[in-house]
């Protein structure tokens, strides 16, 4: 089963690390700038970058403060850090908990040391194999594309992000982003599943 991200639930907004910078620039602490946000309607911190994450308390202390946090991404990632970063994602969860996705392919990519579709495909199978306490293994289907998003579903990835919330229908229903992404899960053996953005299945 597949769950995509098709309709949007509460306010969600900054990664984690941008949460920290504001309360540095601002003088004041994690805790009281994300209770400010929570003040103000925000329900849930965007995504928390497991290799921008120094100490698993920041984690705590968001979700203290009122917040939800449940996607963990990578924002960039040596090739000889795979593995490392995969055990960290693994030893967070068991560490706080909460977290119901993980996107393992980095978000940023070296020009220098670009990686193969065959290297994330290993990542996203390791991730799987490794993070057995996460729900979902995420692929972002803008950054990574149709064709490896669909490869990744084949091997440990159950999630599609990136998924407009809105059809602007220029390109007709049969041609939409929507329908590409269920025909190409379809292609895939899978059945694909609207999910909100707490992670909990339309029916």
């Amino acid at each position: 089963m597949l769950l995509g991200l098709l309709w949007v639930t509460g306010v969600t907004g900054f990664a984690l690390d941008e949460l920290q910078a504001l309360a540095l620039d601002a003088r004041r602490t994690l805790a009281d700038v994300c209770r400010t946000l929570r003040a103000a309607g925000m329900s849930a911190v965007a995504a928390v970058a497991i290799d921008m994450l120094g100490d698993f308390t920041a984690v705590e202390e968001v979700r203290a403060a009122g917040l939800t946090a449940s996607r963990l991404i990578v924002q960039s990632l040596a090739p000889d850090a795979r593995i490392e970063m995969v055990e960290r994602a693994r030893d967070l969860q068991a560490a706080v908990g909460g977290f119901k996705a993980f996107a393992p392919l980095p978000r940023t990519f070296s020009a220098a040391q670009p990686t193969t579709g065959f290297d994330d495909v290993k990542l996203v199978a390791l991730a799987r194999l490794l993070v057995s306490n996460i729900d979902s293994i995420q692929v972002d289907w803008p950054l990574y594309g149709p064709k490896l998003a669909q490869v990744a579903l084949t091997v440990g990835a159950d999630d599609i992000d990136g998924v407009a919330a809105v059809e602007t229908g220029l390109l007709g229903t049969r041609r939409s982003a929507v329908e590409e992404i269920r025909g190409n899960i379809r292609a895939a053996a899978l059945e694909p599943v609207e999910r909100n953005a707490r992670f909990e299945a339309i029916a």
